[in-house]
């Protein structure tokens, strides 16, 4: 859309609007008349002949503005049509511009993207190395500690990591550390428990033979006693005797026996549950741990996103709008904050 060719420049847009207003002017010199010839005057509108003159009076004066109306209405139409003519373009060309601005956005806003995703790839890959080790993987046995020190050994750092190389080389250092840490423990643990576990039946075998012994003593002591005291007895009273000895002796066997495994099963379950109650707290303390780290990498990536819309909106530097970033977290600027 253009500009009708009689649009005047600066200087004679200037020239046509005072010769627009001027042509006003008649209407000022009546109104100049009117205020001389009606200053002062009062009617008495009970007198029908004033009445009449007031009334007649008030039509003039509105048919002066009657005019007066129409004068401006066609003097300030062409006035209007340029003034919409003046937006239309403006409206075209900064559609233009807009258009190609988008253009070069679309490019920027792809690479961001792109690198975006590059970057976060590296991080997964290092996250990945890290995750190897477990806190709350304590349970797990020695070989298989084991094979996952193996697996980080394993893993090859070089140029495929970009800039990230020295970060993912720091990765698997602590990480190979904390594995080794972890199969230490694990194997000396281990073998604690082996030896525990020798010990504890070292010592059942001969707390239950030294028990065995002394039930079949005092059975024998007292089988002796009755037999002598019933030496004068029936045959069969005495083999009566004996028989009831020797279940006495079972029974009481038996009784210890069971003494013995409920201490066993007593000390198992104390066992399990200390066990327990550690990998309750070690996999809680875990959980704190990866909703810290969350909470961390959420946090950086609404900063992100934050700067890459101030960039956009204000062309700022990066520095720049991460420094404003900073001062809103610090509270150094009223009435503005980040949504986290």
């Amino acid at each position: 859309m253009k500009l009708v060719e009689e649009t005047p420049v600066e200087g004679e847009l200037i020239t046509a609007t005072h010769t627009a207003i001027a042509q006003l002017d008649p209407f000022e010199a009546e109104l100049a008349e009117f205020r001389k010839r009606y200053d002062g005057v009062v009617y008495d509108l009970t007198v029908e002949e004033d009445n009449k003159q007031a009334r007649s009076d008030r039509f003039a004066i509105g048919k002066v503005v009657a005019r007066l109306d129409a004068q401006h209405k066609a003097i300030k139409e062409p006035l209007l049509e340029v003034t919409r003519q003046l937006d239309g373009r403006r409206k075209e060309i900064k559609d233009g511009l807009l258009d190609v601005q988008n253009g070069i956005k679309t490019q920027i806003q792809a690479h961001e993207a792109k690198e975006e995703a590059r970057v976060e790839a590296h991080y997964q890959r290092i996250q990945d190395i890290s995750q190897l080790y477990s806190p709350s993987a304590i349970f797990l046995k020695a070989e298989n500690v084991q094979a996952l020190l193996d697996d980080a050994r394993r893993i090859v750092v070089d140029t495929s990591f970009e800039e990230f190389e020295a970060d993912a080389a720091l990765a698997k250092s602590k990480t190979i550390k904390l594995l080794e840490e972890q199969l230490a423990t694990r194997q000396k643990y281990e073998a604690e428990q082996a030896e525990l576990a020798k010990l504890r039946a070292e010592k059942e075998a001969r707390d239950r033979a030294d028990r065995e012994a002394e039930v079949a003593a005092e059975a024998a002591k007292r089988a002796k006693r009755e037999a002598e005291e019933a030496h004068q007895a029936h045959i069969e009273r005495i083999e009566r005797a004996r028989l009831e000895a020797e279940e006495q002796a079972k029974r009481e066997v038996a009784e210890a026996n069971a003494r013995t495994k409920r201490a066993a099963d007593e000390e198992r379950a104390r066992i399990e549950a200390e066990q327990k109650a550690k990998a309750e707290k070690e996999a809680a303390d875990a959980k704190a741990e990866e909703v810290r780290k969350n909470k961390v990498k959420h946090r950086q990536k609404i900063e992100k996103e934050t700067m890459i819309g101030i960039v956009d909106a204000t062309g700022l530097l990066e520095d720049d709008a991460l420094a404003i970033i900073a001062a809103v977290n610090e509270g150094r600027i009223p009435n503005l904050h980040i949504v986290y």
